[in-house]
């Protein structure tokens, strides 16, 4: 099962920006937050 859930554009922005300076992608990042999550 898939789950989409739409954030706001400025929100949006600001996950490329640190994705793009930690040089990974934003997908990485959500799994990792929740990954923490569920911890």
């Amino acid at each position: 099962e898939e789950v989409r859930q739409q954030v706001e554009a400025e929100l949006a922005g600001r996950l490329r920006q640190q994705a793009q300076s930690l040089g990974v992608s934003v997908a990485s990042l959500y799994h990792l937050a929740w990954a923490q999550v569920l911890s």
